[in-house]
């Protein structure tokens, strides 16, 4: 009797799961307050707010601090045009560079958010890392992480999905 109960359970517990992934992969803002600001706002990177005109960008911001997207693609999109603009326009080649750029210690523990890009990437913080190449996709999937956790330890997007919204 106890087994069927824990398999039920079980069952409802990987069901919810499953439907906060949907949503935090919808095109949808969600007003669920037991999901993190980043995925909320569908700024998983939590860029603040600027005058960038972003693709996707949520008009009127309700947030006030970090910008909002209409669709979690478009923010994950943004994710890679920064990471892209910290190599070209400003040489960061490393993890570490990224890091310290993205998450400042005045902000930020820096050295957590680096060890969680090298263990996103399985990267050294101070070997060369091509932010614009094809594996861009694995330091946005490890900036997701270290802003917003994860889903009951799963990742809020699936690797597919960030691959695809770099296009």
């Amino acid at each position: 009797m106890k087994t069927k109960y824990l398999v039920i359970g079980g069952a409802v517990f990987l069901l919810w799961l499953y439907t906060r992934q949907l949503r935090a992969q919808g095109d949808f803002l969600s007003n669920s307050k037991d999901l993190p600001r980043g995925i909320r706002n569908n700024n998983a990177g939590n860029i603040r707010i600027s005058s960038i005109e972003w693709r996707g960008k949520k008009f009127p911001n309700t947030d006030g601090e970090y910008e909002q997207f209409i669709k979690p693609a478009d923010g994950l999109y943004a994710i890679f045009r920064n990471l892209r603009s910290y190599k070209l326009k400003h040489g960061i080649t490393t993890l570490r560079a990224t890091a310290e750029r993205w998450a400042p210690n005045f902000e930020n523990d820096t050295n957590v958010y680096i060890k969680g890009l090298e263990a996103a990437t399985g990267v050294n913080a101070n070997d060369y890392f091509d932010l614009a190449g094809p594996d861009a996709w694995k330091v946005v999937k490890g900036i997701v992480k270290n802003e917003n956790g994860t889903n009951a330890g799963v990742a809020w997007y699936t690797d597919t999905f960030i691959k695809k919204a770099a296009l």
